[in-house]
């Protein structure tokens, strides 16, 4: 049976993937077909397992006895070791051995679109992201949400509807993890570009909340993040962690968006020591408020 647990660390992946933008020759699998056959094959090895282990449950307990005195003697390939067991082990062994290999084709699904949010995002955020463009939405963006709109309908069609929501679920937390950590990468925003940017986070919120009929809060979140850049100043920007009562993102998170902010700025851009002397205060603000915690 698969399983969620350890998946809920998006954010961490996050981290970890944003550091650069993904070359065009790390192709992602977008072949919708061959992922569908990916789907199928989970399906077909999950049956296959479930049949053959009640078919053995349901032997009797001589024709058990019989099997387990037949002796088999097992080659491992890499190590050209013998061990020896019986037919009845080895029974068990290969149905187990289906379930994982079933149990790694809907892992191989959880993780490609993950990729899918990383690539798209990415490559987005990295290409010039602050250049003159007339589009309101990014084309990266309207291809991740191509994407996304794919991928569900091959796995509604394919997959039990659990198996689906275990694919699906935490994609919200992850896509606004990504958003909100590529803001270190970006080197100006103007307006025009912080108006696409709120664009693009608002078009992948309304495709992934009408795909999971979920809102999708973490992605108010990272809209709510970037709505930040539109202060005038970055006492203000200050001032909202303590008139919220609390910082809402984490303390390197403020820190990469008063570091965008200053450079995007034309004067604090050009002021020395403006970021180190904000960077400093919003410090004192987090210790304040994990003291009051």
């Amino acid at each position: 049976m698969f399983t969620e647990s350890g998946f809920h660390s998006d954010d961490y992946w996050a981290m970890g993937g944003t550091q650069k933008r993904i070359d065009e020759n790390e192709v992602i699998l977008d072949d919708f077909g061959r992922l569908r056959c990916v789907a199928n094959m989970h399906e077909s090895l999950e049956w296959l397992s479930k049949q053959t282990k009640k078919s053995l449950s349901q032997m009797s307990p001589s024709t058990v006895v019989k099997l387990k005195e037949i002796p088999i003697t097992i080659i491992n390939e890499m190590t050209e070791q013998q061990f020896f067991t019986n037919l009845h082990q080895e029974m068990c062994r290969n149905i187990e051995a289906l379930q994982d290999t079933a149990n790694t084709c809907l892992l191989m699904l959880h993780l490609e679109i993950r990729v899918h949010c990383f690539y798209y995002v990415l490559n987005t955020l990295h290409n010039q992201f602050n250049s003159s463009t007339n589009l309101t939405v990014d084309e990266g963006i309207l291809k991740l949400n191509k994407s996304l709109v794919q991928f569900h309908e091959l796995c509604t069609l394919n997959l039990q509807k659990r198996k689906v929501n275990y694919i699906f679920e935490g994609l919200g937390h992850l896509l606004s993890a990504i958003f909100i950590n590529c803001c270190q990468n970006m080197q100006k925003l103007n307006d025009q570009a912080k108006k696409r940017l709120a664009s693009d986070l608002f078009h992948v919120q309304q495709c992934l909340s009408g795909l999971t009929r979920n809102a999708e809060p973490d992605l108010d979140s990272a809209r709510q993040f970037f709505a930040l850049l539109y202060k005038n100043t970055p006492e203000e920007i200050l001032d909202d962690i303590v008139r919220k009562t609390g910082p809402r993102f984490k303390e390197l998170d403020y820190q990469n968006l008063l570091a965008l902010f200053v450079r995007s700025h034309p004067i604090y851009g050009n002021e020395p020591g403006t970021l180190e002397k904000y960077s400093i205060r919003l410090r004192e603000i987090m210790v304040d408020t994990r003291r009051l915690q």
